[in-house]
């Protein structure tokens, strides 16, 4: 088992915050961040994103950042589903892919919950921070698809990481291949070290 699964594991198993039982459906949206939110300030370590995602988002990513997105999160979860639990809406079908999305449409949003009073949005963000979201957005989403690229040329590598055994030596060599290719077009030092410290798919410790 690897030792970062190993160790999340251990704490969502005996982490109790927000596990329920729910009253309703807004409540276990709610619960949801609740429960990320405990965690991270409990467990919440600063974190750099892989590469090739490194070089979008530069830098260590602080646990305030991510539990003051989950605080706006938490302003706007009454809102995101209706009140009566047979409204088409409640299905699992309703995706709102981000916050600024969310904002946007908001009184469409609160319409559609049955809110037939004005509720002002709970969060605001400004138009520079709409602009930068959208440029970041759109380069993630490209490092992404070459993300899942490499997977498919690494036997279809999953999230865990995990590689079957008849494959294995085959995997690697097409792994080593791929990390030297980008060593190798590294513009300068700092690049080359993006790439070595960071590559998505690393050798991870085993514990018992």
């Amino acid at each position: 088992m690897r030792t970062d699964f190993a160790l999340g594991l251990r704490r969502i198993t005996c982490f109790d915050a927000g596990r329920g039982p729910w009253r309703d459906q807004r409540e276990y949206v709610c619960s949801i961040g609740i429960r990320e939110l405990e965690w991270t300030r409990q467990f919440g370590k600063p974190q750099v994103n892989d590469f090739p995602h490194n070089n979008i988002v530069k830098g260590e990513v602080s646990p305030e950042t991510y539990m003051d997105l989950l605080e706006k999160y938490l302003s706007t979860s009454p809102y995101i589903l209706p009140e009566g639990r047979g409204n088409p809406l409640n299905k699992p079908t309703l995706h709102h892919p981000d916050l600024n999305q969310l904002v946007a449409h908001w009184d469409h949003l609160a319409a559609e919950a049955g809110k037939s009073e004005k509720i002002k949005c709970p969060v605001q963000f400004d138009a520079d921070d709409v602009e930068e979201f959208y440029r970041i957005e759109e380069n993630w989403f490209k490092a992404t698809i070459l993300l899942e690229y490499w997977r498919s040329l690494l036997d279809d590598l999953g999230q865990d990481r995990w590689v079957r055994n008849e494959s294995y030596e085959k995997v690697v060599e097409i792994n080593r291949q791929l990390k030297k290719e980008w060593l190798d077009e590294a513009e300068d030092e700092e690049d080359g070290i993006s790439v070595e410290r960071y590559w998505p798919f690393q050798d991870h410790e085993l514990v018992d």
